[in-house]
């Protein structure tokens, strides 16, 4: 009986008769459920690629369909059209919510000096520097464990400055909040951002 490389599951032999078809076919479907069940524990695992937008001299972006009891992690790349820096809200179908923000940051630079600052409370939340003519990265996971709690906790590397952010914050007025937007603080943003969602 031949076997797949990695997990071992049957497959048919090339002298296998063509009656025997479906008793091979419901073998293998058996024994790949079986491997998928031993690897995840029965559960869905990972992050699910939810959109990807490729911005170029964008005012931002805007994401509704965000559940209430999920988490996200939210990547990006982003460059500006003039040195500023770039922000997220918490997003109620078409209107940002910009109330209730509370927040901190920790810049780390390459010489390790430590600087911070926080906005409490503030219209939104501020996820790092942005430059033109440079990209820097970011990633930050959002979760909204309730209607009325929205909470943030992210990394931005500031590639102009050579400068880590580390940020967290939450809002506490999450009511009928579905969504988010990024977007700059003056100018636009080129570059990309993607959102997943926990499984």
């Amino acid at each position: 009986m031949a076997t797949t490389t990695n997990y071992g599951w049957e497959t048919p032999d090339d002298t296998d008769l063509v009656k025997d078809g479906a008793l091979a076919m419901r073998d293998l479907g058996q024994d790949v459920d079986t491997s998928l069940f031993s690897i995840t524990g029965g559960k869905n695992v990972g992050l699910r690629l939810e959109q990807t937008y490729a911005l170029s001299a964008s005012s931002g972006i805007s994401f509704t369909g965000m559940v209430v009891g999920a988490r996200y992690r939210v990547t990006g790349c982003l460059s500006a059209s003039v040195n500023n820096f770039a922000v997220l809200r918490y997003r109620e179908n078409s209107t940002d919510k910009a109330t209730n923000y509370f927040w901190a940051i920790t810049n780390t630079n390459l010489a390790g000096a430590v600087a911070g600052a926080s906005g409490n409370p503030d219209t939104q939340f501020y996820l790092g520097n942005i430059f033109a003519g440079s990209f820097s990265l970011f990633s930050a996971d959002l979760a909204i464990p309730s209607a009325s709690t929205g909470q943030m906790i992210g990394q931005y590397w500031d590639s102009n400055n050579g400068r880590n952010t580390t940020i967290a914050g939450s809002n506490s007025n999450m009511t009928n909040c579905n969504g988010i937007s990024i977007f700059p603080s003056g100018g636009t943003l080129t570059g990309n951002v993607s959102i997943y969602r926990y499984a």
